[in-house]
């Protein structure tokens, strides 16, 4: 979760206690001392649901593996 650098949070309509749960639970996933950059924004519809999030993170090449897989020829 340290890696995660913004979060974009679409909610269909946000009143003042779903703003409030949403502080919340951001609160269970990150520290206060590394609190991602955030937006939340009010929006006319969504496909699903009345919310969506997207996270992006940016990931040190030092701590991951990577894997290479090449196309299968056709």
């Amino acid at each position: 979760m340290n890696d995660v650098v913004r979060i974009r949070t679409y909610v269909q309509d946000v009143m003042d206690d779903e703003f409030e749960t949403i502080r919340e639970v951001r609160g269970e996933f990150f520290d206060r001392e590394h609190l991602p950059a955030s937006a939340l924004l009010e929006i006319g519809s969504i496909v699903r649901g009345n919310i969506e999030i997207e996270i992006e993170a940016v990931v040190p090449d030092s701590e991951w593996e990577v894997e290479h897989v090449s196309a299968p020829s056709s």
